[in-house]
């Protein structure tokens, strides 16, 4: 599969978030939603699919699971500004 970067040109999809709640995960549901996404992605005629997911220690079985769904870890530069008036002061 291929996973495309914002650099490049052309029609890719991204999947901002993809989250199975927790008393519905090892049912396949994750695999199904994946697939109906690289479904449509074809479709559609994109060349490629990438998805976000987070560096936290909470989130190593998804890297686990997308891994062996044949995703590949890219490294991304990611840029956030805090806006105070959104969060609050304490937290990181």
């Amino acid at each position: 599969m291929i996973l495309s970067n914002y650099e490049l040109d052309g029609l890719y999809v991204r999947i901002a978030v993809l989250v199975v709640d927790s008393n519905y995960r090892n049912k396949g549901i994750g695999k199904q939603l994946l697939e109906e996404a690289e479904s449509w992605a074809k479709e559609i005629g994109a060349t490629g699919i990438g998805l976000n997911c987070g560096n936290r220690p909470v989130r190593i079985s998804a890297h686990k699971f997308y891994e062996n769904d044949g995703y590949l870890e890219k490294k991304a530069l990611v840029l956030q500004k805090k806006l105070s008036k959104l969060y609050n002061d304490n937290q990181n």
